[in-house]
C-alpha cells in the first residue's frame, strides 16, 4: 500500500462523516469527533488494539471526549477501527473506498454514495493531488 492509498481512507471517512471537521458531535445522537466514532465503538476499538496491537495507541483511557478535542487520538482510533478489519485496505478511488467505508464503517447509516463522491471531491482530491 501507498501512503496515497493509506490516507485516503482516513480522509475520505472525516470528510464523509463531518465535512473535515465541520461538526464534531452529533446531535442528537452519540457519535463524536471528525470521524463521528460512536462511544460503543471507541471501546471495542480500545480492546480489539490492546490485544492485537499493545503499542499502537498513545493512550488507552477511554474518554470519549477525546475524540473531539485530540485530533491525533481520534485518528488513531479510525485508522485502527480499519486496522481491525481482516479485508485489505481498498485503492485510492472514490468507488472502492466507497464500499470499503459503507461495508465497515457505516453499514445501516444514512451514507450515501452521491455525498460521498461529492466529499471526495472537496476534501479528497486536493490532498491525494498534493502527494502525487
Amino acid at each position: 500500500m501507498t501512503g496515497v492509498q493509506t490516507c485516503a481512507l482516513p480522509i475520505s471517512t472525516a470528510a464523509q462523516e463531518s465535512e473535515c471537521g465541520e461538526f464534531v458531535h452529533q446531535d442528537p445522537g452519540p457519535a463524536l469527533g471528525i470521524y463521528q466514532c460512536v462511544p460503543a465503538t471507541h471501546r471495542l476499538v480500545l480492546r480489539w488494539t490492546m490485544e492485537h496491537e499493545p503499542t499502537a495507541l498513545i493512550s488507552y483511557t477511554a474518554l470519549d471526549d477525546r475524540l473531539i478535542y485530540h485530533l491525533y487520538y481520534a485518528t488513531q482510533i479510525a485508522r485502527l477501527l480499519y486496522r481491525s478489519i481482516p479485508q485489505s485496505l481498498p485503492e485510492a478511488d472514490p468507488a472502492a473506498t466507497w464500499h470499503y467505508y459503507k461495508h465497515y464503517y457505516n453499514r445501516g447509516g444514512k451514507a450515501t454514495q452521491r455525498e460521498w463522491n461529492a466529499n471526495w471531491a472537496e476534501f479528497v482530491t486536493p490532498v491525494l493531488e498534493a502527494q502525487l
